[in-house]
């Protein structure tokens, strides 16, 4: 779920879809199908940019402020050894860095701070991370 930039909506994913619903109303302003369950999805603050952790091992994401960095996290291959976060920049289309997190743990949260120059993650553990 992400807020819109103007705050008078809401984004909202489901096991078949993306809505977006007005606040005020409860209106459903669009909906549009997807392609299998929507784990996480994030808005970048000045709503540009989208992303989505649909199915699978994808279970968080986060934009930077201006979209310049997404993060995503999920289970590593082997399913036992933890779970990862990866650092993208969306414009380039390059990954910049990747790490394992939380062994033991799942990453269940990810947030940029607001210059982008930060990044927190929470885990199923309770352990949180900057």
């Amino acid at each position: 779920m992400a807020w819109s930039p103007e705050g008078r909506a809401l984004l909202v994913g489901t096991m078949v879809g993306l809505e977006r619903v007005e606040v005020a109303t409860g209106q459903s302003l669009w909906w549009q199908p997807a392609r299998g369950r929507l784990n996480a999805l994030a808005l970048s603050p000045n709503g540009r940019w989208l992303a989505m952790a649909m199915g699978g091992a994808l279970q968080a994401v986060a934009l930077s402020e201006g979209g310049e960095w997404l993060a995503v996290t999920g289970w590593m291959a082997d399913g036992w050894t933890g779970t990862w976060i990866t650092i993208y920049a969306v414009k380039e289309g390059r990954r910049m860095a990747s790490w394992a997190a939380a062994p033991g743990a799942s990453i269940v949260a990810l947030a940029f701070g607001p210059a982008g120059r930060w990044l927190a993650s929470g885990a199923s553990d309770g352990g949180m991370r900057v």
